[in-house]
Parts: C-alpha cells; structure tokens; sequence
C-alpha cells in the first residue's frame, strides 16, 4: 500500500502557478510534479475562491460589526440624552410639582440652555413648544417667581432674562 503524500504550501503555489498560467494543460503539470489531476484542480479552485481575500484590508470591519457598532452608539447617544434630560428635571422638578398649571411651568424653561434646546425641555416638562414663547409676552405670577428665586437662586421679578 502507497503512502499517502502530503505537500508543503511553497510547492502547492508553484503547481497551482503553473496552472493558473495556461501554459501547460493539468495532465502535464500532473506529469511534471508527480501529482493527481484532481488535486491540481482543487488546489486551483481554491487559489481562485481566496484570491479576493489577498486584496481585503486586514483592519476592514464586516458588516455585522459595523450594525453592532451602530447600535451601541445609538445606545450611547441615547443615554446621554436621557442624563441630560435627568438632570434638568432634577433641577425643576420642585417647582414641578407645585406648579400644577402648564402656562406656569413654562417659567421653568431656561432660553439659554447649553445642551438642552428649548423643544426638548418643553417635551421634558409635558408642555408644548408654543407655551414656552407664549410665556415671554404675559407677566409671571407671584408663586413662580418665588419658584424662579428657588430654583436659579436669584431675583426674576423682571423677565429681563427674556
């Protein structure tokens, strides 16, 4: 019984270039380097089939990784939305609860906020976007002002901060 041969991946390049070439047919390769037709032509197919991996950037992400990567950083921006939104209601949530009318909680809504706009925080406070502009033209009542003092920690009798 025969011995079964096994090839080194240098000699296994040099018939499947001989192949790939055209020069010779596969019996005549088969001849020259003492191996079986069939195998030539596996090993050929093979070269094919991994060919465009060669050329593949080796730091290219696929396509799952990227969704992945896509998810956690909606995940992320998500949740420092909803730290920023914590914190400004952390800050209202006092006068929130004492202000059961919603034209007096517009009052709350700071103009000049760095990270939150002021449609956020009317979405935050449970009032609409237009109840925070209407809220520039008509004085404050009493109780809101003391709310204002409360929360800001200053005078706001005078809506000079409009």
């Amino acid at each position: 019984m025969k011995k079964r041969q096994s090839f080194d991946k240098a000699f296994k390049a040099k018939v499947v270039l001989e192949a790939l070439r055209g020069e010779l047919t596969i019996q005549e390769i088969a001849k020259k380097f003492d191996v079986h037709p069939n195998q030539i032509s596996l090993w050929k197919k093979q070269a094919i089939e991994s060919l465009p991996k060669i050329f593949e950037r080796p730091n290219k992400k696929t396509e799952t990784e990227r969704e992945s990567e896509e998810k956690h950083d909606d995940a992320l921006t998500t949740l420092g939305m909803m730290k920023i939104e914590n914190e400004f209601l952390k800050k209202k949530y006092v006068a929130a609860l004492l202000l059961t009318i919603v034209r007096d909680r517009s009052v709350l809504i700071e103009r000049i906020h760095t990270k939150m706009n002021i449609a956020w925080q009317c979405q935050a406070l449970g009032i609409s976007r237009s109840m925070a502009y209407y809220a520039r033209e008509r004085m404050v009542s009493r109780p809101v002002i003391y709310f204002r003092k409360y929360i800001t920690g200053r005078d706001t009798s005078l809506l000079q901060e409009f």
